[in-house]
């Protein structure tokens, strides 16, 4: 018994971390309304790893990333793998990749 929570806190714990590459937050279903939480606005890229576009953005977003962290208040900026991820994906209507949305509690904006 005591194996299994112990095993269920592990999932859950690693499930809702947010990990961070080249400055950009990775988020999925599990830790996206945990980033809303510790940020009020995120620059989100929905993205799918086989999207030419999404490749050509990646290193001009993470150049991004690193810069508007760096800023007094910082402005964090993310990404979510569509693909993997169809709970949010859904929820914020993203039917094209990339998709750049500016995020927060109480709604979404969208980039064009």
């Amino acid at each position: 018994m005591i194996f299994q929570i112990w095993a269920f806190l592990l999932i859950f714990c690693k499930c809702s971390q947010i990990f961070e590459v080249d400055s950009v937050w990775i988020l999925d279903d599990m830790n996206f309304k945990q980033a809303l939480k510790l940020q009020k606005n995120i620059l989100v890229e929905f993205f799918a790893p086989w999207c030419e576009h999404s490749k050509k953005l990646a290193p001009e977003y993470s150049k991004a990333a690193f810069t508007l962290k760096s800023r007094n208040p910082p402005v964090y900026i993310a990404k979510v793998d569509a693909t993997a991820n169809p709970i949010i994906t859904e929820i914020y209507g993203v039917t094209g990749y990339p998709t750049l949305k500016l995020i927060s509690e109480e709604g979404s904006i969208n980039y064009s």
